[in-house]
């Protein structure tokens, strides 16, 4: 698709979002419960719950624009669109979305520039619910935290993941230097949603066989949606993301 076109469709469909939801365009970080990326290790790991993480790759697909290595696809589009929107708050999983960089400017602090985050922004603010508490998907982006002591949180990241029966769901990261898996689950690199219901169906499966699963999945906007599912069937997942990649820094 020609790119100015592809865009112009983008900006419509974040229009009419806004159009029934134009008071959000006021919102401001105080509007909700918002957790540091410490604070959301904390919570994930003392509540128990799973997380699902949108970064402007999620967030910019909700609207049209392909991910890398997942061209579009409207069911998993569609599937995106209600994760965030549907999320009051934390049951099975915290769903971490960047309000940091969509309602401040913490740009330099997170290695990003404006003008990637324009369209994220108002592609979320008309989903997202005043009050509810969302955690930063920047938690397991180890080189983009915001923490005065980085050392003690890779540990405590780590934690996460001890005396659990690690199911890693991903590809092209040496997961074992850092913990010790049960098992792994590769997955395509490219076109992941393709093989959805196959996975789910896997991971599930092996989780099962394990007393204290847990699953951590790297596999780009198809592991956000991986995570909410498998939380929302009683597993405990983490969109991890390339955590296991950024522990080596």
């Amino acid at each position: 698709m020609n790119k100015k076109i592809r865009k112009l469709k983008v900006w419509s469909r974040i229009a009419a979002r806004l159009a029934c939801n134009p008071f959000k365009l006021n919102a401001s970080l105080e509007d909700f419960r918002f957790l540091s990326d410490r604070e959301t290790i904390e919570y994930i790991k003392n509540s128990n719950v799973g997380i699902v993480r949108y970064g402007d790759g999620e967030l910019n697909y909700t609207v049209g624009y392909p991910a890398v290595h997942q061209t579009q696809n409207a069911t998993l589009k569609r599937k995106l669109t209600n994760v965030l929107a549907g999320y009051a708050g934390p049951k099975t999983y915290l769903l971490a979305v960047p309000l940091d960089l969509l309602l401040t400017k913490n740009y330099a602090e997170r290695n990003s520039t404006p003008e990637n985050w324009r369209a994220p922004k108002y592609a979320a603010l008309p989903l997202l619910k005043k009050g509810a508490v969302y955690g930063s998907p920047f938690c397991f982006r180890l080189q983009d935290v915001i923490d005065d002591n980085p050392e003690e949180y890779k540990e405590l990241v780590l934690s996460l993941f001890k005396e659990r029966d690690v199911i890693y769901v991903g590809s092209g990261q040496d997961v074992a230097k850092h913990i010790s898996p049960a098992t792994s689950i590769p997955i395509p690199s490219h076109n992941t949603y393709k093989y959805y219901h196959t996975l789910l169906k896997k991971i599930t499966n092996e989780a099962n066989q394990f007393k204290n699963p847990l699953i951590a999945i790297s596999g780009g906007v198809t592991a956000t949606i991986l995570a909410a599912e498998l939380n929302e069937k009683g597993i405990l997942a983490y969109d991890t993301g390339s955590l296991f990649g950024h522990l080596k820094l």
